[in-house]
């Protein structure tokens, strides 16, 4: 529930769509959540967002479904390549205000991190915000 707290205190840097997303009942994400993961068995819900001390531009997309055997290095590679970052400039993905490890899978970080309804909630910087 930490993640969907650190999501509200940063609505500033939040469009419209996930303002909405976030504001909708706990029972109609948990039920959403559901229903893409019976959809999709081999993917998972990711939502991420820019936090708010971050220089980054901000996504066009905050929801993605992502390959369950992936890891956190490729994760964090796909989303460079949208925002488009030089190679010079670093981004640090966290979640529940911890960095994880690059090697370490989508799967085991959504057992370990997601939230009550079912997503795992992950915010993308430039520097180290939380340390």
């Amino acid at each position: 529930m930490d993640s969907i707290k650190n999501i509200i205190k940063n609505k500033n840097n939040m469009d419209d769509k996930k303002l909405h997303f976030i504001n909708r009942p706990l029972d109609v994400r948990i039920r959403d959540c559901e229903l893409i993961k019976n959809k999709y068995p081999t993917r998972l819900p990711i939502i991420i967002t820019k936090h708010k001390n971050s220089t980054l531009p901000i996504l066009d997309k905050y929801k993605f479904l992502v390959p369950n055997n992936i890891t956190v290095g490729e994760f964090l590679y796909i989303i460079r390549k949208r925002i488009t970052l030089k190679h010079d400039e670093a981004m640090f993905f966290f979640t529940n205000n911890t960095l994880p490890c690059s090697s370490e899978t989508i799967l085991n970080l959504y057992n370990k991190h997601k939230d009550i309804d079912g997503y795992l909630y992950i915010e993308y910087t430039n520097e180290n915000s939380f340390g």
